[in-house]
């Protein structure tokens, strides 16, 4: 839900990761064959020699994981790690220069410089570009699971039905009705009671079993959000889920790379003045190919056949702009070299990018959905908490009062006689006294308790700070519509926090006016542009009399006035 840049995943936690190696391995064993077949040199040997540098790489990528680009740094340092990537690159690439030279290979002083430099150049943007989706997909995949593991809580909530709510109040009516009960049936069966030893039965009934019974419901919380893992899915799940997102790629950025990456290659065996004919000719034919890709490209319904598909067309687009570069070189007369890797290398490099792009927009359209999800369990949660909380506080309000007065009335008179049939009637009438107050209708929570019961719903992902003053409880308390609408803004509100915060704690002011109540909820957080009002601003709209929601200096408002 943090919108970090590409320039902070770069050296950010997943700089370095054993994806660093493990995506980077067919490109750099394309070079490596395609560079050894313009050398001459034996192609398996060459092949064994390169796939054997690659694992020796390994070394330096533990080393530079363990230390300067560890999993915890203090801060984003993508400097560092790109000039270290570049070092990489070049590092394989002298290595490789070596093993050419004890193959016999007789132009070293060439390649000496011009590999070495391709690889720093190689290394840089492809090991950027893996820090930045493995860090996308981290990202990702750690938000949502928080988001999914509250999710599957509140669900477990709403999943009772209403039937089985109204069967779970009864139980608990029960369940406290039969405690009492069974304390003053243990009074009238003593043997035969007086009045005074009844009394102080009574008085013990009200202070053992009452009072601290009345003090444990209206404190202790009934309706937790339970400690639910995020349910797991399949990881063929989630490669299905990102294959389906990738399409034709904006063609600028690809090609960027990857004329950036054969440039010391060109010029070396070229010059200056066809390099510079390659790069008008070459990335011209790619773009305007890549452009008409783009906008007539139909996407297949099977995910696979349209990758493979968008890799045949861009295989296809990279050989019309290699022939053309071809035809310029020879109408010069000059012989251009076989381009056979390119044209595997250059539609790896679109996917790729088209991937990154994929990761991207499957990252915020996840948490996009997760959000509105969550925003709605949680009212429909937040409701059937309500109904729980309120039987509670209202059957502890009984206890404390009614009940407890009920006894201490009824010791105090039997005090005064010896009669047992008295005694006994006394407390027939009591226990009757009791069953029927604690049936009796729900009264209702009012608007302090209803609001901080929501605040304390969001508790397991968020940390609220509530500020609002006694003038509000009582406008909100005379007002049910205003208290409706004020619990729809503040689960909004909530909801924008997790979907554009970059942190845990939530700021609530409720602030009291002429006609009506303003409430402003502020969250740490950039907040993204979209295309439309989602359901909770819709319901918002309809009751506010103005609303804003806005990023002022890196805090989220949502700024809301309510007529009373």
């Amino acid at each position: 839900m943090t919108e970090r840049t590409w320039w902070w995943r770069i050296g950010g936690p997943n700089a370095v990761t054993v994806w660093s190696w493990w995506a980077t391995l067919p490109l750099a064993l394309l070079a490596s064959a395609y560079g050894g077949a313009l050398a001459g040199l034996p192609l398996v040997p060459w092949i064994a020699a390169a796939c054997a540098v690659n694992v020796l790489l390994i070394v330096p990528l533990v080393i530079v994981r363990a230390t300067y680009l560890s999993a915890r740094p203090r801060s984003s340092r993508p400097v560092l790690a790109v000039v270290t990537f570049s070092a990489l690159g070049a590092l394989r690439s002298l290595l490789m220069v070596g093993i050419a030279a004890a193959m016999g290979y007789g132009d070293v002083a060439t390649i000496l410089w011009e590999w070495p430099l391709m690889g720093a150049i190689a290394g840089a943007f492809s090991l950027s570009i893996v820090a930045v989706v493995v860090d996308s997909v981290r990202e990702h995949r750690a938000a949502t699971q928080r988001l999914l593991a509250l999710q599957a809580s509140l669900r477990q909530i709403n999943e009772i039905e209403s039937a089985r709510l109204v069967e779970l109040e009864a139980e608990f009516v029960r369940d406290v009705e039969q405690r009492v009960l069974v304390a003053l049936e243990q009074v009238r069966v003593s043997t035969p009671p007086s009045g005074p030893e009844a009394g102080r039965s009574l008085r013990e009934v009200s202070e053992a079993v009452v009072r601290p019974l009345s003090h444990q419901l209206a404190a202790a919380d009934p309706w937790t959000v339970p400690d639910q893992p995020a349910p797991r899915e399949r990881w063929t799940r989630k490669v299905e889920d990102l294959v389906r997102l990738v399409g034709p790629v904006h063609p600028l950025g690809p090609v960027l790379v990857f004329e950036l990456t054969v440039l010391p290659f060109m010029l070396a065996r070229f010059g200056a003045a066809l390099t510079a004919l390659n790069l008008v000719v070459g990335p011209s034919v790619l773009v305007g190919l890549g452009l008409l890709i783009r906008r007539v490209w139909p996407t297949l319904k099977n995910p696979w056949l349209n990758i493979v598909g968008l890799a045949a067309a861009y295989a296809a687009s990279f050989v019309v702009a290699a022939a053309a570069v071809s035809a310029c070189f020879m109408a010069l007369g000059v012989e251009p070299l076989p381009f056979w890797s390119a044209v595997v290398a250059y539609p790896m490099l679109a996917l790729a990018w088209s991937l990154l792009d994929a990761v991207l927009a499957r990252r915020v359209e996840l948490e996009e959905e997760l959000a509105e999800s969550l925003a709605q369990e949680a009212q429909a949660a937040e409701r059937l908490r309500t109904r729980i909380v309120a039987m509670q506080r209202r059957v502890a309000k009984i206890l404390h009062s009614v009940v407890q007065g009920e006894l201490v009335t009824s010791a105090v008179s039997l005090a005064r006689t010896d009669d047992p049939a008295v005694v006994t009637a006394e407390i027939d009438r009591v226990s009757a006294s009791i069953v029927e107050r604690l049936h009796a209708e729900d009264s209702g929570v009012d608007s302090r308790e209803r609001i901080l019961d929501l605040l304390s719903l969001w508790s397991a992902a968020l940390t609220v700070d509530l500020d609002a003053g006694d003038e509000v409880w009582a406008m909100l308390d005379t007002d049910a519509a205003l208290r409706e609408a004020v619990v729809d803004v503040l689960a909004e509100g909530l909801t924008n926090a997790v979907r554009h915060g970059s942190g845990p704690s939530v700021s609530v002011f409720l602030r009291s006016g002429a006609n009506g109540i303003a409430v402003d909820v502020q969250s740490q957080g950039r907040l993204r542009p979209q295309g439309s009002a989602g359901l909770g601003m819709q319901t918002i709209a309809s009751s506010a009399q103005s609303w804003s929601l806005e990023e002022r200096a890196g805090v989220v408002h949502l700024s809301v006035t309510l007529a009373s």
